[in-house]
């Protein structure tokens, strides 16, 4: 992989990480488009998204140690339960379906299909004021494992993670900036075990590390790192956005993609 093609791989992961649009959805289609369909690409385009959830730190800061606004035992234990409890669901389901979701669904016309469905989801669900809807102090257990079960949608790829975990706490009657926060703290921990797995995958199978030079590996670095930065500056851009309108306009622009991708696949 040419470190070009990392870069720009980056550059789109980090614009859509933790937007509703489905990053591996993008990933998969500008993979295809640059020729790049391998078992290096597929572990490259998971380990980068780990790229991405690097940002969060630099993001919020103090935020990511506390539910209740303190730095303290009981803070953290409050946040972090309940985002272990949300995301039990997706690993138990994906370590189960991991292998025939790569097999059957990481293709154009299933990645088309689910951009479509997250799509109307968006723009038929999100009607409400900005204003509205319950904050950090309304996200009980209950609330999170129910978010949890949204999220294991997203093992379908292109349905994107950030669109099922938000559509979940937006039908549970949570405010859009709170169900953005909540689905970006949620991600922390799912793809950083996802891109352990993915390179611990790789790796084991010899003859695929094998045919690896030491200039696709600092292309991984590169794709690493600029998912990084972009996303620092996409997911700032998208908290302050949702804070003034709704998710309504990345609906029908999943609805827009999705007609475009299975256009192209159709027509070669």
């Amino acid at each position: 992989m040419h470190w070009i093609q990392a870069a720009l791989l980056g550059l789109v992961e980090g614009v859509t990480e933790f937007l509703p649009i489905s990053s591996t959805g993008h990933l998969i289609v500008v993979s295809r488009w640059l020729g790049q369909e391998s078992a290096f690409t597929d572990m490259f385009n998971i380990v980068i998204q780990f790229g991405a959830m690097l940002s969060l730190p630099f993001l919020f800061g103090r935020r990511l140690l506390t539910l209740d606004g303190q730095v303290s035992l009981r803070g953290l234990w409050g946040l972090w339960s309940r985002v272990a409890l949300a995301i039990a669901p997706a690993l138990v389901l994906g370590l189960i379906l991991a292998d025939p979701i790569q097999a059957y669904l990481f293709h154009p016309y299933p990645v088309a299909l689910a951009l479509a469905a997250g799509g109307l989801g968006l723009i038929l669900l999100d009607r409400r004021e900005s204003q509205t809807g319950w904050d950090w102090s309304g996200l009980d257990y209950r609330r999170a494992l129910l978010i949890g079960l949204f999220q294991c949608l997203a093992l379908w790829p292109g349905v994107s993670r950030s669109a099922a975990t938000i559509l979940g706490a937006l039908l549970l009657g949570a405010h859009r900036k709170t169900a953005a926060e909540f689905s970006f703290f949620m991600a922390f921990p799912v793809l950083g075990l996802a891109s352990a797995y993915s390179l611990f995958k790789f790796l084991r199978h010899p003859e695929a590390s094998a045919a690896i030079g030491a200039g696709d590996w600092i292309a991984l670095g590169i794709g690493f790192l600029v998912s990084g930065l972009v996303a620092f500056a996409a997911s700032k851009w998208f908290l302050g956005f949702i804070s003034q309108r709704n998710f309504q306009p990345f609906g029908f622009y999943r609805l827009g993609l999705a007609v475009l991708v299975a256009a192209l696949t159709f027509f070669g």
